[in-house]
């Protein structure tokens, strides 16, 4: 009998062996990669309701559905699907059989709704303001359906509640500060369980009970605390990292010539950078004159100088370039306009503005047209790009004064509306509604002295606005796409704002050891998924 036995278990060690061969796949392993924070001593914090919670949490805790905000493509997660239902008022999750929260006890429902009645009873914690939104109320239909009722119809909403990190009720229900608690032991539902904490090293090891059978490959994750970038780098360069995330001039050079083989990078476009113009300052009132200024700027420039060419110059539209042929109405082509200083002249002098012995236009009271141009101190790829606008638009007789600030100036600049023209970039989501919403729709604006919440050019228009109401309150893809068409067409020919170059998503990453990562060819999720990628690559 024990011959028997001995043969069994060696047999089954045989076609083991023979599947992880045949799959490719390897297990095991510690993969180490960029941890989070900027202090040298960081806090013990997994708290997924907090900003500056370690990045650990997003190994730990797990979203209904993954969604790639570079072209809205979803992965459903904790939730196997969704629907609107009854006019769009409901939003219908079925939730995942089978999964447990890393202590053992089931994922049901009752933690879905749980984790959204918390948000509602402690609103620090509701970071994308779902239940501002219309949401009423969050109620559980057995164990695997949850309801989110609405009094209005909010499509878009969809993606921050699939967003939304799920907490287990049984843990935090009996925490009495939620939104301070630094949760320093998580317990989650995700590939991987908190390990140790050590100075700048934090690590997590792998969960055994993980509901995507056979799922991670890898056995450790290592998050190391760098910072600067210039110490991130040098790690990247010496092999220490297997997954980075940085900004790194000259790459090829700096991080690539070290091991070609081995050594790779992918910065696809996340946002749109844009030059803003303050609609509410007397310069920029007249759609021509945001237009000559759009046409007067050499993106090609700003691109290949003062991005290193990592962000290629952005459609007018300010379309990421996922979304291009889903989203673009291309009746709309001829209305692209393209870099043309002479035409951008013509344009002020058809205006009325005359050019005096300086080459500056003065308009018909003899002021010079002029602005003052805001960036980041510090920023350095960003005040480059101001002074090639600056030089650009001095060429057309404009005189722009570029100042750099400290950050906390600068958003306070935007928000109170004191500035004339600023660099800031485009609101995240998987669709281009998230983008115009974010910088366009009026009720983000505000006269200026006073706070606006995002709308910081203060374009403020009907008819913008409704077209928005209409992409938010229908499911129809064909409703969106006619009015996406029409705000399209504003951006155009209105120019509320200038998109200048496509804002890059660092991403550098090392197959020395892993491999099976994101690529520009194989793009199965964003390179800031960290739960779709970690549950991909595996040893080499």
């Amino acid at each position: 009998m024990k011959r028997k036995g001995f043969f069994l278990i060696l047999l089954f060690f045989v076609i083991l062996g023979v599947s992880l061969f045949a799959s490719g796949i390897k297990y095991g392993g510690t993969l180490t990669l960029t941890g989070g924070a900027a202090s040298p001593s960081p806090a013990r914090i997994f708290n997924p309701f907090i900003p500056t919670s370690l990045y650990g949490v997003y190994v730990t805790y797990e979203p209904l559905i993954s969604i790639n905000p570079l072209n809205g493509e979803e992965i459903p997660w904790l939730a196997t699907s969704y629907k609107w239902e009854d006019k769009n008022l409901k939003l219908v999750y079925q939730i995942r059989e089978g999964v447990k929260w890393s202590d053992g006890i089931p994922l049901t429902s009752r933690d879905v709704v749980y984790t959204f009645q918390l948000m509602k009873k402690y609103p620090a914690l509701d970071l994308n303001g779902i239940w501002s939104s219309g949401l009423q109320n969050v109620s559980a239909d057995g164990p695997n359906t949850v309801i989110f009722s609405f009094d209005k119809p909010n499509i878009p909403v969809q993606a921050y509640i699939s967003s939304t990190l799920i907490v287990p009720e049984h843990i935090w229900s009996k925490v009495k500060d939620p939104v301070t608690w630094t949760n320093p032991t998580p317990i989650g539902s995700g590939p991987f369980v908190f390990d140790k904490f050590s100075g700048s090293t934090y690590t997590f090891k792998r969960n055994p009970n993980y509901w995507q059978k056979g799922k991670p490959y890898v056995e450790r994750l290592k998050f190391v605390i760098y910072t600067t970038n210039t110490t991130a780098t040098m790690a990247l360069a010496k092999g220490i990292l297997d997954w980075g995330g940085y900004f790194i001039p000259d790459i090829e050079k700096t991080y690539v010539a070290h091991d070609p083989e081995n050594f790779h990078y992918w910065f696809p476009p996340g946002s749109t950078i844009l030059l803003l113009l303050n609609n509410q300052k007397p310069l920029f009132a007249s759609a021509k004159v945001r237009l000559a200024i759009a046409m007067a700027i050499n993106k090609e420039r700003i691109s290949k100088i003062g991005e290193y060419g990592y962000g290629a110059p952005a459609h007018p539209t300010a379309l990421l370039p996922s979304f291009m042929d889903k989203w673009f109405d291309p009746t709309l082509k001829p209305l692209v306009y393209k870099y043309d200083p002479e035409k951008s002249v013509e344009i002020l002098k058809n205006l009325g503005f005359t050019r005096g012995t300086d080459g500056i236009f003065v308009d018909k009271g003899g002021k010079k047209l002029s602005a003052t141009l805001l960036t980041v101190t510090g920023w350095t790829d960003w005040v480059t790009d101001a002074q090639l606008i600056a030089k650009d638009l001095k060429k057309i007789g404009i005189l722009i004064n570029v100042k750099s600030v400290t950050y906390s100036t600068y958003r306070a600049s935007l928000s109170t509306g004191s500035f004339d023209m600023a660099l800031m970039w485009t609101v995240a989501g998987p669709s281009p509604y998230f983008h115009y919403n974010g910088r366009l729709n009026s009720k983000g604006s505000a006269p200026i002295g006073k706070t606006a919440v995002s709308n910081y050019e203060r374009w403020e228009d009907p008819i913008t606005d409704a077209m928005l109401r209409i992409i938010k309150e229908t499911s129809d893809f064909t409703l969106q796409k006619r009015a996406m068409s029409v705000i399209e067409k504003i951006m155009l020919t209105e120019v509320p704002s200038i998109p200048l170059f496509y804002g890059p998503t660092w991403y550098e990453y090392n197959t020395r050891r892993f491999v099976g990562w994101p690529t520009k060819e194989n793009f199965y999720c964003y390179p800031y998924s960290r739960l779709v990628i970690l549950t991909h690559v595996h040893l080499k």
